[in-house]
Order: C-alpha cells, then sequence, then structure tokens
C-alpha cells in the first residue's frame, strides 16, 4: 500500500513540478514584459518631454530674437527722428510697428531719465508717467540702461489693454555709447499670432517659462487663474529642486535634463540669453495611465494563461486522480468481481490482526474455493465461469458484516476476513451461512448451476501470529476439507501442518527422484487360475529415498499428479515397462501382457497415442501386449482418447471395477477388453454372501459382454477356489507372488 502510494506520488510530482516551473515561467515572463514596459513608457515620456521642451526653447528663442532685432532697429529710427525730444516725430513708426505685430498690444519709449515719451494706445496730452518712479519698473529700467541686451519683465495684467502681456525693454545706445532712449513692448501671450499660443502640446503636457526670481513668464495651459498663476511666485521648495536639476551646460547642446519631483516630471533646459528656464511637465499619474494602457493587452493575455493554466491544471489533475483510482483499483481489486484482491486482502487482515493486539478479540481467516470450478469452465465456457464468480462473490458479500472483508485471491479462491470476533465460534456460523446461501443455484445465462464450496479456517492468535502464518494455516485446512469430501469446512490443526510439511518434503525429493534413480518397477504376476501359469503381468511403481525410505505409491502418486511431475514420470513407466517386456517376451515361448496403469492426467495429454506408436515400432511386439489400465471415471471423460488407443491393437482394462460409477452402457459403447475385480471385494469372498454375488454377478456380466475377467487382491487358496468355481479366469495377489523386480521376476519365471 505505501509502495503504490509512493509511485503515485512520483507520479503527481512530474505534474505539479511542470505546471509550477510554467507558472513560473509565465510569471518571470510578465515581469519581463512589465518590466520592459515601464522603462519603455518611461523613456517614450522622457523622449516626448525633451521634444517638447525643446520645442518650446527654440520657438522661445526666436520668438526674443525676433523681438530684439525689431526693438533695436525701431530703437534706432527712433533715435534718428529724435523722438525723444519729439514724440510726435515717432508715432507713425510705432503704429506701424503695432500694426505689423498684432502680438505686441503695448509700446513706449522712455528718455534714459525714466520719463515715458510714446505709449500706444494712450489719448494724446496724457499725462505720461516716469518709469522710475515706477515700484515695479525701477529695477528693470535701471537694468536695462546698464546692459545691450533685451530685458524681461514679469508677465502681468494690463488693465487699460485688458491682457497679459510679457514686458521687453531695451537701451538705444547713440553713435557716442550712451543710452538716450530705452524702448519697450508688451507682447500678448494671449494672441493667436504668438508662438506661444500656437504651440501643440501633448496630452496632459504643461509647458513654461520660468524666471529666476521664481515667476512664471509664460505657462501654457494654465491650470488655475491667470492671476493666481502669474501673480504668485512658485513654491520655494518646488522652485529650487526645478533650478537645482536643470543643468546649465546643456543649454549648448539643446538636450533637457530630465527629473521628477515624485507628483509630475519635468524637463526644462536653460535659456542663458534670456535668463529664462524651459520648462515642460506632465503628471506621473499619465505616465501610469500610458504604462496601464501599454500593459492592457499584456495583463489580459497573463491573466488568460494564467486561467487557461489554471482550468489546465485542473483538469489534468482530475484526470490524473481519475488515472490514480484506477491505478489504486487495479493494485487493490478485483477488476472481475470488483473485491479486494489479494494485495488488499493481507493489509485489511495486517490492519484486522493490530486491531486483535490491543484487545481480546480473535480473528478469523477463512480460505475459501469452490468446488470443481474448472468443471463449468470446461463444460460452459470461461465466460459462464466469470458470471458465476461474479454472483459467488455478491452472495458472500451480502452475509458478511460490514466491517468483514472478503477479497478474491485468484483463480476460484477467496479470502474472508473476520475481525474482531468474542470467539472462534463465530468464524462457524458464519460458513454455515454461507453454505446455506450456495444451496440455491445460481442462473448463469439461460442454465442453473449449483455449486458448492470448501473451506479452511484459521484464527488468530492461536494458529499464527502474522498474516503469512494466517494464510498459510488456513490454506493447509482448506486442502484437508477438500480431502475429506468437499463442501465443508475444516479448522486448522498442528497435525495438518504436520501433513502440509511432510507432503511438501515429498514434492521436493519427488521433482529429483528420476534423476537421482530412485524411482523403479516391480512386477506382480497375473495367473490363470486353472493352471497356475503366468500369463502377464502389472507394472507397479516403486520409491526409494535415502531420507525418507521406501514411500508408498498412495503417498507419492497423488502428489505427482497434482504437480504434473506424473507426465515424466509416466512416461519413464511406459518406456521401462516395455523395456522389461521385451526382455521377459525374449525367455518364454508364450504370449506374455503387460499391464501399464494411467493416471487422468497422462490420459488427457495430447501424443500419447504417438507415445505408443513409436513404442511398439521401438521394441517389436504386439500392440495387444500392452494393456492399459484406467478407472471407471476415465473411461467415462476420455472416450475418444481411448477409442484412439484401441485402435491401436492396445488392450483396455478398468481397473478396480466396482467402485466407481460407470453404467452398463459405457462397457458396450467403449473398447474394454478386461474387468479387473477391485480386492475390497474380494478379501471377504467366502465371509459375506453380498460379497461373493457381487463378484459372481461381475463374473458373469464379464462373461455375456466377452471380456477378460482379472480378479485382484488374492491372498487365500480358498478365494482361488471360489473364483475358479464362478469362473473366473486370471487372478494376481499375494497368495501366488508378491510384487518382484525384474530380476527376480526373470528366476521365477524360469
Amino acid at each position: 500500500m505505501e509502495m503504490l502510494k509512493s509511485r503515485l506520488s512520483q507520479f503527481r510530482s512530474p505534474l505539479n513540478t511542470f505546471f509550477a516551473v510554467l507558472s513560473l515561467i509565465i510569471v518571470i515572463s510578465f515581469s519581463f514584459i512589465f518590466y520592459f514596459t515601464w522603462i519603455t513608457v518611461n523613456q517614450h515620456a522622457v523622449n516626448e518631454l525633451r521634444a517638447t521642451n525643446q520645442l518650446l526653447a527654440q520657438g522661445s528663442n526666436q520668438t526674443f530674437y525676433h523681438y530684439r532685432a525689431m526693438l533695436k532697429l525701431l530703437g534706432e529710427r527712433l533715435l534718428d527722428l529724435d523722438a525723444g525730444n519729439h514724440p510726435e516725430r515717432g508715432k507713425a513708426l510705432v503704429d506701424q510697428l503695432i500694426r505689423l505685430n498684432p502680438e505686441l498690444i503695448a509700446f513706449g519709449l522712455a528718455r534714459s531719465d525714466g520719463q515715458l515719451v510714446i505709449v500706444s494706445g494712450i489719448q494724446k496730452n496724457a499725462l505720461l508717467p516716469n518709469l522710475l518712479t515706477q515700484p515695479q519698473s525701477t529695477k528693470t529700467f535701471k537694468a536695462v540702461l546698464a546692459t545691450e541686451k533685451m530685458l524681461l519683465g514679469r508677465t502681468y495684467y494690463m488693465r487699460l489693454l485688458q491682457n497679459w502681456l510679457i514686458p521687453i525693454r531695451m537701451a538705444v545706445k547713440d553713435e557716442k555709447g550712451g543710452v538716450p532712449l530705452v524702448v519697450t513692448a508688451g507682447i500678448g501671450i494671449s494672441k493667436s499670432s504668438v508662438f506661444w499660443k500656437n504651440i501643440k502640446l501633448p496630452e496632459g503636457f504643461q509647458a513654461g517659462l520660468l524666471r529666476p526670481d521664481s515667476y512664471w513668464q509664460m505657462l501654457k495651459p494654465v491650470v488655475n487663474d491667470r492671476h493666481e498663476t502669474y501673480g504668485q511666485d512658485v513654491a520655494p521648495d518646488i522652485f529650487r529642486y526645478i533650478v537645482s536639476n536643470i543643468k546649465t551646460t546643456d543649454s549648448d547642446s539643446g538636450i533637457s535634463s530630465v527629473f521628477s519631483t515624485g507628483e509630475r516630471i519635468y524637463a526644462g533646459l536653460y535659456l542663458p540669453e534670456w535668463n529664462l528656464y524651459s520648462i515642460v511637465s506632465i503628471p506621473q499619474s499619465l505616465v501610469y495611465q500610458y504604462f496601464l494602457k501599454d500593459m492592457l493587452l499584456p495583463v489580459i493575455l497573463f491573466i488568460g494563461l494564467l486561467i487557461t493554466g489554471y482550468v489546465v491544471y485542473r483538469f489534468l489533475k482530475k484526470q490524473q486522480k481519475s488515472y490514480e483510482y484506477q491505478l489504486i483499483q487495479q493494485a487493490h481489486f478485483d477488476h472481475l468481481t470488483k473485491l479486494p484482491n489479494r494485495l488488499l486482502g493481507i493489509d485489511r487482515l495486517d490492519q484486522a490482526i493490530n486491531q486483535s493486539e490491543r484487545g481480546t478479540a480473535v480473528t478469523g481467516v477463512v480460505f475459501l474455493d469452490l468446488d470443481h470450478f474448472k468443471r463449468v469452465n470446461d463444460s460452459f465456457g470461461h465466460l459462464s465461469g466469470d458470471e458465476l464468480l461474479v454472483q459467488c462473490a455478491d452472495r458472500l458479500k451480502s452475509i458478511l458484516r460490514a466491517g468483514d472483508t472478503i477479497a478474491r485471491l485468484g483463480g476460484d479462491e477467496f479470502l474472508i476476513v473476520l475481525p474482531l470476533l468474542e470467539s472462534s465460534d463465530h468464524v462457524e456460523h458464519v460458513f454455515i451461512k454461507i453454505q446455506s446461501a450456495f444451496e440455491k443455484a445460481f442462473t448463469v445465462g439461460n442454465r442453473e448451476i449449483v455449486c458448492s464450496c470448501s473451506a479452511g479456517i484459521a484464527i488468530y492468535p492461536s494458529d499464527g501470529e502474522n498474516s503469512e502464518e494466517l494464510l498459510r494455516a488456513s490454506d493447509t485446512a482448506l486442502y484437508n476439507a477438500k480431502d475429506h469430501g468437499r463442501n465443508t469446512y475444516c479448522f486448522f490443526s498442528e497435525k495438518m501442518n504436520q501433513v502440509t510439511a511432510r507432503r511438501m518434503e515429498l514434492e521436493t525429493e519427488l521433482r529429483h527422484a528420476l534423476d537421482k534413480k530412485e524411482l523403479y518397477l516391480v512386477y506382480q504376476p497375473q495367473v490363470d487360475i486353472a493352471t497356475s501359469v503366468w500369463t502377464g503381468c502389472e507394472a507397479l511403481l516403486r520409491w526409494h529415498n535415502p531420507l525418507l525410505g521406501d514411500i508408498e505409491p498412495l503417498e507419492f502418486i497423488p502428489i505427482a499428479e497434482e504437480t504434473g511431475l506424473i507426465r515424466k514420470i509416466g512416461e519413464f513407466v511406459i518406456h521401462q515397462a516395455c523395456q522389461d517386456l521385451q526382455i521377459i517376451q525374449a525367455r518364454t515361448s508364450k504370449a506374455f501382457r503387460m499391464a501399464i496403469n494411467l493416471s487422468p492426467v497422462q490420459l488427457d495429454q495430447t501424443g500419447l497415442t504417438h507415445l505408443f506408436s513409436d513404442i511398439v515400432h521401438q521394441y517389436k511386439f504386439s500392440p495387444d501386449s500392452i494393456e492399459l489400465e484406467i478407472t471407471e471415471s476415465m473411461m467415462v471423460e476420455n472416450g475418444i482418447q481411448l477409442e484412439a488407443l484401441r485402435q491401436q491393437g492396445l488392450r483396455i482394462a478398468i481397473d478396480d471395477f466396482g467402485t466407481g460409477f460407470c453404467s452398463l452402457s459405457y462397457l458396450q459403447r467403449f473398447p474394454v477388453n478386461t474387468l479387473k475385480i477391485d480386492k475390497s471385494f474380494i478379501m471377504d469372498i467366502n465371509h459375506k454372501s453380498d460379497d461373493a454375488s457381487l463378484v459372481k454377478a461381475i463374473i458373469n456380466l464379464g462373461k455375456s459382454l466377452q471380456l477378460d475377467i482379472v480378479a485382484e487382491g488374492v491372498e487365500a487358496q480358498d478365494q482361488v477356489d471360489y473364483l475358479l468355481q464362478s469362473g473366473c479366469q486370471s487372478a494376481q495377489g499375494f497368495h501366488f507372488s508378491h510384487p518382484l523386480s525384474i530380476d527376480r521376476f526373470l528366476a521365477r519365471l524360469e
């Protein structure tokens, strides 16, 4: 049982390992896909951020370069027109500039002392302010006077024009290097013609120009209110993080620095010409969305593979369990009767023994065998035999308790285990119930078959301490029950064990008896009663073993027949008897006959007729010199074989006539030559009138059928006288001679 579980575990392990490895491969593959998709999405986001920021930086640079060139050119023209002192001279030029550049929503011209002289969109004769007196302009104005660059002011909202603008200022130098004028303008960041308005940003992107003072110069799109966006500086910690991560050295290569604050991912590039930071950013959640979008198909495939794998695994596990169940059934149950087989039966017996060891209960072991089951197979076929076995199993199951076990050991043998019994008497009651159940005929096909059974019974612990000893004991008891006529039961005893041991010893020695020349023949003469002349003899087999001594034929012949050794021994007897017959016939001038006994096993074997044909040809004597002795039952069962032997010229004699169940019609139908009267009738021929009458009847029957009559076991002269008076021709027995070896037989013959 444990071995089978181990084998099933070994079978189960590769399947679990396979799916574990397959699942691991799927998970690892998905992890790689997960990782590379995440890297790819992030890299794509970085590349797109850099590309967008590069576009923003290039566009902003070009825009500011354009306005710087325009302001420089305009400033030089206004300087030539002396617009600082005569503003009206530059008014037309300014109007033309604004008309050609609609994104410029404001323009101004101031002298070096800060006084504005021209402001677009202001009524004539309006009082213009001084920029050095305006807090928001003082710092920038002074800075412009000190540089030739165009400077950008903070983006603000001009209420007069109702627009947000980026102020730009540039100093206009004269030939002496002085700065007589400052040109200023406002770029409307919401105008349709401005670059930042027209730049197309990918979904979720935000682009802007950040000033060094932490204010936005431009931001697109504006998430909150513009006043809140441009009027408040960026949170200091975020501003410091952004500025610290933008490498000013990357401005020459145009490659943006990429970094993340956790909530957003930034691409930044420093624009040194304008002292601005070009920044493009996206929320981290957008990257997650891109990632989830790209992972949708792999996730579906992954889940699909896992579900498919699980379904396949469960299916294969179900198939495996079904196969394991079949293996268990095949390993532990008989396929025909569905009963436990020998393996499981012995396992149940071991369990019953263990249960009995823990208390005072006993365990009954019944070894049961169907009587004459071979006849059913031979007469009706194996299918009918199988059906009979199934019905027998069903009847046996219906009799036993739920905790009892009935197992089929093989063929027509069954093992019944009766655990936890108070006494051995219960086993006897069980078998009586089994016999009662078997009294009713079995219906197999359209036939009714009566089948009895025999049983050997052993009890634990008195008859054995383990399953092996109990099975051996019950098997021994079964053989004893069969020897007592079948359809009965027998409890094991130590005497049976001795008989079995003796039988095993005889069987072992008998297998080597021929090779060791321990078997030999003796011959008992057959005598003509009237003349006392030896007319023939019967060959009798003897066995002398150096260890066991002389063994009676009644003891070893049945063993030879059961083991099949009789075939080889029978051939030895036939050859030796015919060889000695040839010697005997050479010593006498009269016809002499050799009687040889055949066993049922020999008569059933094929090639028997060829064997005698070869022997007659080899020893060159008349076939009717050999007389084959058979029993009455053998004549009934082997008529065809006997007819073939008779056609070869061999004689047939019925041995122990009167003790069997042969009908008279058989004597007419079958080719019989001689009747041999059994010695049991001869013994009391002069003391029991019934025996005398029966002997006389047999003699008269033989005469009427023209058969020879031979009386066996003649030991007294009065028996000879009665046989002679009754008309019997021949006899054999101790009165005439004991069985003799060939040498002594030849000496007596002369």
